[in-house]
């Protein structure tokens, strides 16, 4: 399971992350969307977690995880995802949404290079092979 998600991580969201990096395009404007900002920085956070403990988690949990995995400069996105995940009414965190956009870019990038680290120190189980 756990190299599968691995895999997962390049194949699906590293690929859409690359997609996405054009503002004008059809990935890189949906990045925009609140929809896109709780899938793309929960999926990818669930993965970690994953790959992290070997168990499943929530979108919600997963969010809660990247709060407790990530140094502070990514709270605000993970935060900012978790708003819009549980339909809090409050303001968004960010001033613009391309700043989000960026956050999201980066949060994602730097997610998915973690959890690449955390499998590939992993000693070899039947979990990861």
């Amino acid at each position: 399971m756990v190299a599968w998600q691995n895999t997962n991580l390049d194949e699906f969201w590293a690929a859409g992350l690359t997609r996405a990096a054009p503002l004008l395009s059809k990935d890189g404007l949906f990045l925009l969307t609140d929809y896109a900002t709780v899938w793309t920085v929960t999926g990818i956070a669930r993965l970690h977690y994953t790959i992290a403990t070997g168990a499943i988690t929530s979108k919600d949990g997963a969010g809660r995880h990247a709060l407790e995995s990530f140094p502070d400069r990514w709270h605000r996105i993970v935060d900012e995802a978790l708003r819009l995940r549980r339909n809090n009414s409050r303001r968004s965190l960010y001033r613009s949404r391309r700043a989000r956009r960026r956050d999201i870019l980066a949060f994602g990038h730097t997610a998915i290079a973690d959890a690449h680290r955390i499998f590939h120190s992993r000693p070899e189980t039947p979990h990861t092979a």
